[in-house]
């Protein structure tokens, strides 16, 4: 248990403090560090849960560099799922050698490290789901009345706690409490699991309905950002629309066991979606293996915790109406799949043997082995940034500062416009930020063109352009195309970063023009 739990903590926090943020972050980072506590609470512009944003902001006071200050929340949510794993299996009564392979799969699961290593609530969620997956089974096999209150008052305790620090904590924990209130108890008065699983709806309720007024409408209620979560909601009349849900949804599931996106770099289109489905359908027979062959109590349960998640996600995104329903960043509805993946593999693994030797343990052991086999490519993950997002901009900052003449004008086109402002603060007038919302969100009906050519019309004869090189960024390509036809040339002073999908901090000098 050791050697898995410093495992974990590896990959969660080594080399964090030297990877700059990278745009997704650093909108998040700058919110945090130039709000006060009390803007963030009640801040409405971004799309981000107002206790997650507050503990991030003290976090980041206390502890540095930032970019390990500001991520040690979800590094921290991160390792203490591991150990977590393993009491949920042996309360179920899973043998120990299972638990062992359950927390060695969390340790390692793809999904699981890089939502740990990113500043972002999800794999704050994800420990949400845990901690109470694990309360609920408690309370179900406890037959001591002191041991139930306790528990009676944790569930309660997360409810409420739960919604602030990720909306999308509501779905684990309504899938949770529908099981306390469905199931027959393993031990104990069923009555005691009603009233504990009512009062934990009222909790949620409560809770869910506080941080809806103060924040979550209002962020919700940004036409940017409808448009932009509108690909992950289901149009029931639209084919088209459930084949693209679904493919998100095998995403979602693939990346627990294996860094698909880093595969589907070299196979593109539709060869990488039927990869990414094969992978997923072999996945969830596991799950459905281990949930069958399930040796202990529990096996409703589990099958419960599973699934009711993902159908209540669903059914919100049919609704339209949830108004963050990602599934493909929402670790807390994938994260029971760890454990009970890490039961069928044992279980294929056991059966195989008893086989070919006549004898489980082998198997067993072997089963061990194979929860173990994700280390083989996430050990690169401290040490390799090409494993994740990657962009520097404080060394074309730098680069920028020393080429720079007075009164020289930047331009900061949309997706580098979140680390430009966190990382240059410092930075010197003129400079020109196309405006953005919800982070990293063109506004509503924006005219990125006429942007491009009042920025041009405003420039020298020598000007800069702070970008990100993706070459789908096509508010990019508009103000290097307006200033070509202006008579400028501009060339690439400086990348820092790894070239990826995302794309890679870029500093571009741009000269000549006629007016």
């Amino acid at each position: 248990m050791v050697c898995i739990m410093a495992w974990g903590v590896y990959v969660r926090i080594g080399g964090l403090s030297e990877r700059p943020f990278w745009i997704d972050e650093a909108w998040v980072a700058y919110a945090v560090t130039h709000q006060s506590y009390g803007e963030l609470w009640r801040q409405t512009e971004l799309p981000m849960p107002p206790l997650f944003a507050v503990t991030t902001k003290l976090l980041g006071q206390l502890v540095s560099p930032p970019e390990l200050g500001l991520r040690l929340l979800p590094a921290v949510c991160g390792i203490a799922c591991v150990p977590l794993i393993y009491p949920i299996l042996r309360t179920v009564r899973i043998p120990r050698i299972i638990a062992y392979g359950g927390m060695a799969m969390c340790a390692s699961s793809p999904v699981m490290v890089y939502w740990s290593r990113e500043l972002k609530q999800y794999e704050v969620e994800a420990l949400f789901a845990v901690l109470l997956a694990l309360i609920v089974f408690r309370v179900r096999s406890c037959s001591q009345p002191q041991g139930r209150w306790l528990n009676r008052m944790c569930v309660i305790l997360l409810c409420l706690l739960g919604p602030w620090f990720g909306y999308g904590t509501v779905f684990p924990t309504l899938a949770l409490l529908t099981l306390l209130l469905v199931l027959r108890p393993e031990r104990g008065d069923r009555q005691e699991s009603v009233i504990t699983a009512v009062l934990g709806l009222a909790a949620l309720g409560v809770s869910a309905g506080g941080v809806w007024h103060l924040a979550a409408a209002a962020q919700a209620s940004n036409p940017a950002l409808i448009k932009f979560t509108s690909p992950w909601l289901v149009d029931p009349l639209n084919m088209h629309s459930w084949l693209r849900a679904g493919a998100y949804a095998a995403l979602s599931t693939a990346i627990t066991v294996f860094p698909v996106d880093v595969l589907v770099t070299h196979v593109q289109g539709y060869e990488g979606i039927a990869l990414i489905a094969i992978v997923a359908a072999i996945v969830w027979l596991a799950v459905l293996i281990g949930l069958f062959g399930w040796p202990g109590r529990g096996r409703w349960a589990m099958a419960c915790w599973i699934f009711l998640p993902w159908l209540m996600l669903l059914s919100a995104s049919i609704a339209h109406y949830y108004p963050f329903a990602q599934a493909r960043m929402m670790v807390c509805v994938v994260v029971s799949i760890v454990p009970t993946l890490a039961l069928g593999v044992t279980r294929i693994a056991r059966e195989c043997s008893l086989v070919l030797t006549g004898r489980g343990r082998p198997g067993l052991v072997a089963g061990l082995i194979l929860a173990c086999v994700p280390a083989i490519y996430m050990i690169h993950v401290p040490t390799q940034p090409e494993r994740s997002a990657y962009q520097d901009f404080p060394t074309v900052l730098e680069v920028l500062r020393h080429e720079r003449q007075p009164g020289e004008l930047v331009a900061v086109t949309l997706l580098a416009v979140p680390c430009v402002r966190y990382y240059a603060d410092n930075l010197c007038e003129p400079m020109v930020y196309m405006p953005t919302t919800a982070g990293t969100l063109p506004l509503a009906n924006f005219d990125s063109k006429m942007w491009a050519v009042e920025t041009v019309q405003r420039a020298g004869s020598r000007w800069w352009i702070l970008a990100n090189g993706n070459p789908g960024d096509r508010h990019r390509q508009y103000l290097l195309q307006t200033a070509q036809q202006h008579g400028y040339q501009f060339k690439v002073v400086a990348e820092a970063g790894v070239q990826s999908d995302y794309g890679l901090a870029q500093l571009i000098r741009v000269q000549g023009g006629f007016r």
